[in-house]
């Protein structure tokens, strides 16, 4: 504990000499808000929890709307909000309300940060998709989860440390089953049920193998556009440093986000090819057919949404 305390208090000082137009005051900012909810999560104490949500909140708000960095304060801002929201069963419904829908509000604006990386808007898309399922709005849930589906792909493992890509599976590996019983919920067709999660089911493999057959019948095809798309899927996932001159730092940045949108237009140009128009996609229901053609086919699922 004593270590947390020092933590804060020279956290604190970093951020009380950082001028207001310094591009490291937001990040110092973010620290300040994650070390306080550290001690209130070891305290309980609800003013820790107070300053962390209005310290990052801060932080939120004197970033520019298209840095990539916004996401991540947007996601941490979220848990903390979210922290009090849980909270709030000793406190009045309006509060409560109030509490749910700050969150849920956060984490929606992290998910559609364009120019974050995609495992930060993903993890932002997983906590507005249970809070979404919180308060019974299935529908809103359903869409965050077929979105985030297809903004998956996007994840380039070997970009992420060890413990990043354990979250990233996971984090995801009941993504599909909850976008499944989402559908059959809304009562939707059984075979676009099927179809969310047999794209779940292939992606989290790809994940676990850091590769997808699509992608090497690419390669072993068109090599070269092939090693373009790989290396603007590891570029959009790899974090750029922020202790870096700010002049480069912000080179950096606008290079970002043009690989994001190099990768859109990269990813469109492959299923333009001849045979690679379901690249990166789940099997069609009619190729799923096929397959059980010798025989039934039964798709177990769990979830906890019914």
């Amino acid at each position: 504990m004593d270590d947390l305390e020092e933590a804060i208090k020279v956290t604190r000082m970093a951020v009380d000499i950082t001028p207001s137009d310094h591009p490291d005051l937001t990040g110092r900012l973010n620290n300040l808000g994650n070390k306080l909810a550290s001690r209130y999560r070891r305290t309980g104490k609800m003013d820790d929890l107070e300053e962390a949500i209005k310290v990052t909140q801060t932080a939120v708000e004197i970033t520019p709307s298209d840095h990539p960095d916004l996401a991540i304060w947007l996601n941490n801002w979220g848990n903390k909000l979210a922290s009090r929201y849980r909270r709030t069963g000793k406190m009045d419904d309006l509060e409560e309300a109030s509490s749910s829908a700050a969150a849920l509000d956060t984490y929606r604006r992290a998910w559609h940060c364009p120019n974050a990386p995609p495992f930060v808007r993903l993890r932002a898309s997983r906590h507005a998709l249970l809070l979404l399922q919180d308060r019974e709005d299935f529908e809103a849930a359903y869409r965050i989860s077929v979105d985030a589906l297809d903004l998956l792909p996007r994840v380039h493992t070997r970009s992420l440390s060890r413990n990043d890509q354990q979250h990233v599976v996971s984090l995801f590996s009941g993504l599909a089953t909850s976008a499944c019983s989402l559908a059959l919920q809304l009562g939707k067709p059984p075979s676009e049920a099927l179809e969310v999660l047999e794209k779940g089911r292939a992606l989290i493999l790809g994940l676990l193998i850091d590769d997808r057959s699509d992608v090497s019948a690419l390669r072993a095809v068109y090599p070269d556009l092939c090693t373009k798309y790989e290396s603007l899927r590891e570029e959009v996932n790899t974090p750029i440093k922020s202790n870096t001159d700010q002049r480069l730092r912000q080179i950096a940045l606008e290079r970002f986000s043009e690989a994001i949108e190099e990768l859109e237009k990269c990813t469109e140009e492959i299923r333009r090819l001849p045979q690679f128009s379901r690249f990166q996609k789940a099997l069609a229901i009619e190729e799923m057919q096929k397959c059980s053609a010798e025989g039934c086919i039964i798709v177990m699922r769990t979830a906890l949404t019914e």
